[in-house]
C-alpha cells in the first residue's frame, strides 16, 4: 500500500510542477550560433546584441548589450517566436533580470516583457514592464489569450534602455 500511495503522489507532483516549458535553449548555450532560437533584432537607429554569459555561481545566462538606443521600447528586442497558444488558456511566462552595469538610481533601466504575435497585425497578448536592477529579480507575466495564435514571440525589449542586462531562466507555461 505505501508503495502505491507513494507512486500516487510522485505523479501529482509531476503534474503540479513539471509544466512543459515553451521555449528551447533556456540555459542558451547555443546563443550566437546560427542554430539559436534566440533572435536579437534592432530597428530605427536602436542596437542590441546578445552574448553567453556565466554568473559567478556557474550559472549561465545571456547578457543584453546595448550599444544605441531607439525611440520606442520595441526598437530594440530579444525574443524567441513560433510558439503557439490556445485560446482561453492560462499561461505564465517568467524571467529573472538584473542589470549588468552601473544605472542612474533616479531612472532605473526598464526591459518589457511581451508575449506578441510575430507578424501581421503584431497583436500584443500580454506586456510587463520590468523596472530592471542590480539585484536579480523574477519578473513574472500571467495571461489568458482570447484567441488562438500560432506564432507567438516571448520578447524581451530594451529600445530605449541603454544599459546592458542579465537576462536567466526564461520559461513560458500552460498553468
Amino acid at each position: 500500500m505505501l508503495k502505491t500511495t507513494l507512486s500516487v503522489v510522485a505523479i501529482v507532483l509531476v503534474a503540479a510542477v513539471g509544466q512543459e516549458n515553451l521555449l528551447e535553449d533556456t540555459q542558451f548555450a547555443l546563443l550566437s550560433e546560427n542554430d539559436s532560437p534566440w533572435i536579437s533584432e534592432s530597428n530605427n537607429g536602436a542596437q542590441l546584441t546578445a552574448s553567453k554569459f556565466i554568473l559567478p555561481d556557474g550559472t549561465p545566462a545571456a547578457r543584453l548589450n546595448v550599444q544605441a538606443v531607439g525611440a520606442e521600447i520595441w526598437h530594440a528586442q530579444f525574443f524567441q517566436q513560433g510558439l503557439k497558444l490556445q485560446a482561453g488558456k492560462n499561461y505564465v511566462a517568467q524571467v529573472t533580470l538584473s542589470t549588468a552595469e552601473a544605472f542612474d538610481p533616479a531612472n532605473p533601466p526598464k526591459v518589457d516583457l511581451t508575449i506578441l504575435q510575430a507578424k501581421e497585425p503584431w497583436t500584443t497578448v500580454a506586456v510587463r514592464s520590468c523596472e530592471v536592477s542590480a539585484d536579480a529579480k523574477l519578473f513574472t507575466l500571467k495571461f489568458t489569450p482570447s484567441a488562438d495564435f500560432d506564432d507567438v514571440r516571448f520578447t524581451l525589449s530594451t529600445g530605449t534602455n541603454l544599459t546592458d542586462s542579465i537576462v536567466r531562466n526564461p520559461s513560458l507555461v500552460m498553468e
